[in-house]
């Protein structure tokens, strides 16, 4: 019981730690593509699977690590009950927003025509 206390107590921190991470990233990544000018898909895109190539290798280097010191095994049925709803159902909400996403495309004549509306004066 101890060291799941501890666990917890660690966790809201490094996930904290991530979110400001992660939002120093969009601000600073946009700050500098708006700064030279490229701040369109094609740049976007590229910064962000530069950055997502380098969590990767972070994430395995440390897999690695962790898999060759202990055996580290994710056990659903050791979770308590609202860690298991909440993973069920963020797993269900993704899956009905992808159902949705591949089945019925924005197809309105708004969706589809909004950014070629003429100026109105």
């Amino acid at each position: 019981m101890a060291a799941r206390e501890a666990h917890y107590q660690k966790c809201p921190k490094q996930s904290g730690d991530g979110y400001i991470i992660h939002s120093c990233l969009i601000v600073f990544s946009t700050e500098f593509l708006s700064l030279s000018q490229s701040l369109d898909f094609t740049h976007i895109a590229s910064l962000w699977l530069i950055i997502s190539l380098a969590n990767c290798s972070v994430f395995w280097n440390r897999y690695r690590r962790l898999s060759n010191s202990r055996n580290f095994e994710f056990n659903f049925e050791s979770l308590d009950r609202a860690s298991q709803l909440s993973i069920l159902f963020t797993i269900t909400i993704v899956l009905i927003s992808l159902l949705t996403a591949l089945i019925a495309p924005p197809n309105n004549w708004d969706s589809m025509a909004y950014h070629n509306t003429p100026d109105k004066i």
